[in-house]
């Protein structure tokens, strides 16, 4: 047992002596949102990136409604939060049930990621990236509720903070600016999922955190330590 815990340590070190340490820092977009991430890189086994970070931003909008008709056939709708889907009753006693609602959400979290990088020559090079985001949301809820027989309705603003996670694909080019910075550019695929859906359960792939959500991104890295 010992023998095999010296073998494994060993292994461990061996796989990360090599390698240079980078400070990287980016900006995503899909036009409506701004998010910007700050992660620390091990290169290992000279093409490989072990990686840790933050990232903090607005990650966009979603919205759902129906027609009138469908709502008049029975048609209803549910937002990602359970309390928000039971019938508003006002002071007078008068029933409200959910017409529409649109969303906006914020917030901040960690990641972790492995990615793999190639080098054309002294300067170009693709990078690829597989992320796992854990993010604390903060979202905003615009929610519309309709009386049929009373032919009213009634808008209230909601909030709900939760938990959400995101698989994120990332492919770069990368451009080396001297011999610490390089530039990079490319796109992100985040694809987000709940990670308590007691709290948070999106129903539609118009709301928001439930679907793929690709992103333009650009950046900088840059070596910190031993330039190699």
């Amino acid at each position: 047992m010992l023998l095999l815990r010296i073998i494994g340590l060993n292994l461990t070190l061996a796989f990360f002596s090599y390698g240079q340490q980078r400070i990287g820092f980016d900006l995503a977009t899909k036009g409506t949102t701004l998010s910007a991430t700050l992660t620390y890189n091990k290169v290992v086994k000279q093409k490989f990136l072990l990686s840790a970070g933050i990232f903090i931003g607005n990650f966009g909008s979603g919205f759902m409604d129906l027609n009138k008709s469908q709502f008049e056939s029975g048609q209803r709708l549910y937002t990602p939060i359970n309390d928000f889907n039971a019938n508003h009753v006002d002071t007078s006693g008068i029933s409200y049930t959910l017409f529409d609602y649109a969303s906006k959400g914020s917030g901040y979290g960690l990641q972790i990621g492995l990615g793999y990088f190639y080098e054309f020559g002294p300067i170009h090079g693709l990078r690829f990236n597989l992320n796992n985001r854990l993010g604390w949301m903060n979202s905003r809820f615009s929610v519309f509720y309709y009386n049929e027989a009373e032919e009213r309705g009634i808008h209230l603003m909601k909030y709900r903070s939760h938990f959400i996670g995101a698989i994120s694909p990332e492919i770069s080019h990368t451009m080396r600016m001297t011999g610490r910075t390089t530039f990079f550019y490319g796109f992100k695929f985040p694809f987000y999922y709940s990670i308590d859906k007691a709290k948070f359960n999106a129903h539609y792939s118009q709301d928001l955190f439930n679907h793929w959500e690709p992103e333009l991104c650009i950046g900088m890295t840059y070596v910190i330590g031993k330039c190699d």
